[in-house]
């Protein structure tokens, strides 16, 4: 698909996989595969062409929070590896270089909160101040604003 070569996919499908933590699980067909594994899968789908952009919504739903976060240390260096540019609708901060809030039917933005440039390693690392920061910021800002 989209003419890449079979070999170059298939050595990035293995990456994707490892990434994503479903090794083992190369042939296993869907209905044996939870539903976070599923999510996962198609998170490999989305990635493996790397695409200019990629708009998910809640990618990470069905995870449990281990998972997720595993996933997430995980894909953050892979993003700034291939410079797809992610657009994530979901409730964590910790992937984001600019997490935009929004108002409770999403018909305007509320505000807009970016992560300084060079900093993004050390403000996403789970026990930085920054992602407190930015998630009570967030939090303040919803509340402000009775946003849902």
């Amino acid at each position: 698909m989209c003419g890449m070569d079979k070999k170059a996919a298939a050595d990035k499908a293995d990456q994707l996989i490892e990434m994503t933590g479903l090794t083992g699980f190369e042939n296993a067909l869907p209905h044996e595969l939870s539903g976070g594994m599923q999510q996962r899968v198609s998170l490999c789908r989305a990635l493996l062409h790397e695409p200019e952009i990629l708009q998910m919504d809640e990618p990470f739903g069905a995870l449990g929070a281990l998972t997720r976060e595993k996933i997430e240390r995980r894909a953050a260096p892979h993003q700034r590896e291939t410079g797809t540019t992610v657009m994530l609708v979901t409730h964590s901060v910790f992937l984001t270089n600019r997490t935009v809030v929004m108002s409770r039917r999403s018909e305007r933005i509320v505000d807009a909160i970016e992560v300084p440039p060079g900093a993004p390693e050390v403000q996403r690392d789970d026990g930085a101040a920054g992602v407190h920061l930015r998630a009570n910021t967030v939090r303040e800002l919803l509340g402000a604003t009775s946003v849902d």
